[in-house]
């Protein structure tokens, strides 16, 4: 069944980036914050490609813009909180 492997890859992603949005926050120099944002981007492009309003096709995508956001914003706050510690 397609959606079964939709959502379980979608989980086992969402595993690594919950992992990912830990270590960016308390280490935010280890992650290179181009490669997020253009992994963000490419989310974005792949959502405006899909071209009708079908939410099978649109999941993954949505999943990559938004897992991708929740890294880069992890990345910024680290930043931040490296910032007002020094």
């Amino acid at each position: 069944e397609p959606l079964v492997a939709l959502f379980s890859a979608i989980v086992i992603d969402a595993t690594g980036a919950i992992l990912t949005i830990i270590k960016s926050y308390q280490y935010p120099a280890t992650e290179p914050l181009l490669a997020w944002i253009l992994t963000m981007f490419g989310g974005i492009f792949a959502i405006f490609a899909v071209g009708n309003l079908n939410l099978v096709l649109l999941v993954f995508p949505i999943y990559t813009f938004l897992g991708n956001l929740l890294i880069i914003v992890s990345i910024k706050l680290g930043q931040r909180k490296m910032m007002l510690r020094a």
